[in-house]
């Protein structure tokens, strides 16, 4: 094999390289999104429940007749 064929085997395998590590670099950045919607949901699930114990609480829930 020529050192021309070697070096452009090289690239070859270096531009795969890089693909296969641009499709992991996305996934990881997708895997951390959803991770913090996840977070940011369970926070204001949390604060929702919150908020509805404290109107219970103080007679003033929606949906409660006076």
């Amino acid at each position: 094999m020529s050192t021309l064929e070697m070096m452009r085997q090289n690239l070859r395998e270096t531009l795969r390289e890089t693909s296969l590590l641009r499709r992991v670099a996305l996934e990881e950045e997708v895997l951390i999104g959803a991770e913090n919607i996840d977070k940011t949901c369970n926070s204001m699930l949390r604060h929702a429940r919150q908020i509805k114990n404290m109107l219970t609480a103080s007679g003033t829930a929606p949906g409660k007749k006076r």
